[in-house]
């Protein structure tokens, strides 16, 4: 019977003791981990998504629609960014140039304007 208790607390003993394994390792998707503001990409430069309104005034022509939300994106590693991109836009929304402002651009969204500004 001691050679029983002694065996069962060894065992436990070791595996108290070994090495932790990634038993609780969190697993990422990917998603936002490497983003770190909201964004659109557009002519190869980022524009970072921001809640300040534009007037009408200031709205030039249409560049074209968000075409991927890259959240959305079922991808696992890296993906590439292209053009119309966004990482919170949802597809379809309008973007517009800004004619006061060659460092921004517009975005439209529930019949408001809203400023992109682009990232250096």
């Amino acid at each position: 019977m001691k050679k029983i208790a002694m065996t069962i607390m060894t065992c436990f003993m070791m595996i108290g003791c070994a090495p932790e394994q990634n038993m609780n390792k969190e697993q990422s998707s990917g998603e936002e981990e490497s983003w770190a503001y909201e964004f659109v990409k557009y002519i190869g430069a980022n524009y970072e998504i921001t809640s300040t309104e534009a007037t009408e005034d200031v709205k030039g022509e249409k560049l074209g629609e968000v075409e991927r939300n890259i959240v959305d994106l079922d991808v696992e590693g890296e993906s590439e960014e292209v053009n119309f991109d966004s990482n919170s836009l949802e597809v379809g929304t309008p973007l517009y140039q800004h004619t006061e402002n060659s460092e921004s651009l517009l975005y439209e969204m529930d019949g408001k304007l809203f400023i992109l500004e682009k990232k250096k």
